[in-house]
C-alpha cells in the first residue's frame, strides 16, 4: 500500500497528515506534471505551469540547504485545481475491505475509551476531513508530489516546500516502512511525528526567507483555507491527526540542537517508538525504552478484536475528556509502558489496559487521576495488581 504524506489545514494552523492508501492506477487528471530538479533549468511552459516550473528549482535549493541533504533525483510535481485535486486524492486514499474493517475496529476502540460518540462513521468523517483539509500530498508509491492550487501564491510556495521535504526524506530514508507500519504499538505515530516535524520545520525556515508581506499573505491564506473545514468533524480526528504536526517540530528542533544534522538523520533510520519520546525528546535522546507490560485479557468468554498500546498521549486524551488539563497532564507524565486489549460486549466495546509507571509516586498520581476519571464516567473501572495498574473502559 502507498503511504501518502499530505499537508493538512487543521483548526488554527497548518499540519501534515500521513494516510495509507491502496494501489493507485494511472488516471488522467487535468493539469500538467512537471519533472523538476534544483540544478537544471526549468522547462519552458505557458501560464501557471511556467510559473511553477520556474519557482520550484529555487524552492528545492532552499529545502536542500535548510534540511542539509541533496536531492538524489528529480521530483515529479503536479498542480491541480480543486475538483481535479479532490478526484486524485480520493483515488489515492481509497480504502480496501481490510482497511475499512481496521477503521471500524478503531472506531469501536475509540468509543470504548470515550473518545468518539456512537453513531459517528469514522470512515466518512475521515474522507470529509481529507477533502476539505488536504492542500498537498506526496505519494511514496508513485514518487510524485501533488498540490491543490490555481495560483502560485506564497502559501502554495510554502506547501511546495513542505511536500518537497517529504520527497527528499523519501529519497534518503524511505518513508514507506512496513517494519514500522505493521507494528501494533505507537511506532507508526512516533515515526510520523519525525517525518512531519521535520517538514513543518523546513517549511517554516523557507517562509522565513520570504519578504514580510509574503509571509503575512501566506498566513492569511492558511487561516482562510482552514475556515472551510466542516465543524462536524469529530474532535478526536483533529487530536490524533494533529499530534505529529503540533508536537513533531519541537521534537525535531530538540534533536538537532542536541546532535545536529547527523542525529536527526539517525532519528529517521532508527526512529522513536512512543509518543512519550515525542512529548519528551530527552527520553529519546537518552535512549530510554518503554517498560515491558503483559497483555491484559478480555472478560471471560469474550474474544479480543484489537490489542495495542494507548501510550502517554492516549492517556492524556482519555483523562483530558474527564478532568482538568492541570490534573491530567502531570498524571500521564510518568508513563512507563502499557498494553491494551479490546472486545465486544453486546452492542458496546470494552478495552482493558495494563499500565506501569516510572516510579511509585508516578503510579500513585496516575491511580488518583484514573479514580477521579471513574467518578465522572460510570463505564470506567480501576484496579491494580502489584505495580501494574488496570484500567477498563466501555462505551
Amino acid at each position: 500500500m502507498a503511504m501518502v504524506v499530505a499537508l493538512l489545514l487543521l483548526a488554527g494552523g497548518v499540519s501534515a497528515f500521513v494516510v495509507d492508501g491502496g494501489d493507485t492506477p494511472s488516471v488522467s487528471f487535468e493539469g500538467r506534471t512537471i519533472v523538476v530538479s534544483p540544478d537544471q533549468p526549468p522547462p519552458t511552459l505557458p501560464g501557471l505551469d511556467g510559473e511553477v516550473a520556474a519557482a520550484l528549482p529555487e524552492i528545492m535549493r532552499v529545502v536542500q540547504d535548510k534540511r542539509g541533504l541533496l536531492f538524489k533525483k528529480p521530483v515529479r510535481v503536479t498542480l491541480l485545481g480543486d475538483a481535479a485535486f479532490r478526484a486524485r486524492l480520493k483515488e489515492t486514499s481509497e480504502s480496501d475491505e481490510e482497511d475499512r474493517e481496521e477503521l471500524k475496529t478503531a472506531e469501536r476502540v475509540l468509543q470504548a475509551y470515550g473518545l468518539l460518540d456512537r453513531g459517528v462513521d469514522l470512515d466518512k468523517a475521515t474522507e470529509a476531513l481529507l477533502g476539505d483539509a488536504v492542500v498537498g500530498f506526496y505519494d511514496t508509491e508513485k514518487d510524485d508530489l501533488v498540490v491543490r492550487g490555481e495560483k502560485l501564491t506564497p502559501y502554495v510556495r510554502s506547501t511546495f516546500a513542505h511536500e518537497l521535504t517529504h520527497a527528499l526524506q523519501d529519497q534518503w530514508f524511505d518513508l514507506d516502512r512496513e517494519d514500522i507500519e505493521d507494528r501494533d504499538d505507537e511506532a507508526s505515530q512516533a515515526f510520523t511525528a519525525v517525518i512531519e516535524g521535520d517538514a513543518v520545520r523546513v517549511e517554516q525556515l523557507y517562509l522565513d526567507t520570504l519578504p514580510p508581506e509574503q509571509q503575512k499573505q501566506a498566513e492569511m491564506e492558511e487561516l482562510s483555507a482552514g475556515g472551510g473545514i466542516s465543524a462536524d468533524i469529530p474532535r478526536i480526528l483533529f487530536e490524533l491527526i494533529g499530534f505529529p504536526y503540533a508536537i513533531g517540530p519541537t521534537f525535531v528542533t530538540e534533536v538537532v540542537a542536541n546532535g545536529g544534522q547527523a542525529r536527526l538523520d539517525e532519528a529517521f533510520r532508527n526512529p522513536p517508538t512512543t509518543t512519550e519520546e515525542i512529548l519528551h525528546p530527552e527520553v529519546f535522546l537518552a535512549g530510554e525504552k518503554p517498560k515491558a507490560v503483559k497483555n491484559p485479557e478480555p472478560d471471560k468468554g469474550k474474544k479480543a478484536i484489537d490489542q495495542g498500546v494507548l501510550g502517554e498521549y492516549g492517556f492524556l486524551l482519555v483523562l483530558g475528556r474527564l478532568l482538568d488539563l492541570q490534573d491530567a497532564l502531570p498524571a500521564v507524565q510518568g508513563w512507563g509502558g502499557d498494553r491494551y486489549v479490546a472486545w465486544r460486549d453486546g452492542d458496546r466495546t470494552c478495552a482493558r489496559t495494563n499500565l506501569v509507571m516510572d516510579t511509585t509516586e508516578d503510579a500513585r498520581e496516575m491511580r488518583a487521576a484514573l479514580v477521579a476519571a471513574a467518578k465522572e464516567r460510570d463505564e470506567i473501572k480501576v484496579g491494580a495488581v502489584g505495580e501494574v495498574l488496570t484500567f477498563t473502559s466501555c462505551g
